[in-house]
């Protein structure tokens, strides 16, 4: 490998040299920020478990996502 050995174990996946129409997309903030909530929303376990999924090199945060559990009866229960 060269200049750009991972000095992790993982695989990178980059994609370069879009279309025109492609590229203007992934120039648009509205684009880009639908598609990191939709990454966000479908991957946000893996992402937890420690999967990296940047757009645009802005990293991809997962969903925080709260259980409500009650130990009354009458409360959210698992």
């Amino acid at each position: 490998m060269g200049e750009d050995e991972l000095t992790t174990q993982g695989t990178t996946i980059e994609v370069s040299d879009l279309y025109e129409s492609v590229a203007r997309q992934f120039a648009n903030d509205g684009f880009v920020d639908d598609l990191n909530t939709a990454l966000s929303e479908l991957s946000t376990t893996f992402i937890q478990k420690g999967l990296r999924i940047s757009v645009n090199s802005v990293a991809v945060e997962p969903v925080r996502i709260e259980v409500l559990v009650s130990t009354e009866a009458a409360g959210p229960a698992p």
